[in-house]
């Protein structure tokens, strides 16, 4: 893949993800399992970052807050830190992406894949990186039921250089 153009879209079998990578195919099949045994949403005590060692560094976990809605980062993948800069783990997304903060287009990703049960993809312009040499993210967004939160999002990312390289 080589577009800048944002994609987003839901995911509804393995195969919409197969373009874009075993690993995010793997990942995929991995939650549908964890949804298959809960039967709906799956929790997430059922989610076990062990079970995936090779994906942990382009990992990252959101938990999202209802009323008022509010996006925190509560595991960040040493890859992804090293595009960001600085760490991000226990971070409020408005406090470290103002820009983004107002934007309902950019939470509504998160609250769609908890409110359908469905993991999306997107393939885009990065809106949290500011390195001018990056051109393409590419991210899976799996939902996973939190009681007491609105949910947790457990998301995957590439990153692309302007050439098209994978940068991770």
């Amino acid at each position: 893949m080589t577009s800048t153009d944002n994609t987003t879209f839901p995911i509804e079998a393995a195969e919409a993800l197969a373009p874009y990578g075993a690993d995010h195919v793997a990942l995929y099949q991995y939650w549908q399992r964890l949804r298959d045994a809960a039967g709906g949403l799956p929790p997430w005590r059922s989610f076990d970052p062990i079970q995936m060692p090779q994906h942990l560094a382009c990992l990252w976990v959101v938990e999202v807050h209802e009323a008022p809605l509010r996006l925190r980062y509560r595991l960040v993948g040493t890859r992804i830190v090293a595009s960001y800069g600085y760490e991000t783990t226990g971070k409020w997304f408005d406090e470290i992406w103002p820009h983004l903060a107002g934007q309902p287009d950019y939470t509504k990703r998160y609250t769609d894949a908890l409110r359908l049960v469905q993991p999306n993809f997107r393939s885009g312009k990065p809106r949290m990186i500011a390195q001018r040499d990056w051109a393409r993210i590419e991210n899976l967004f799996l939902p996973f039921g939190h009681p007491g939160l609105g949910g947790m999002i457990v998301a995957y990312s590439h990153l692309y250089d302007e050439n098209g390289r994978r940068v991770y």
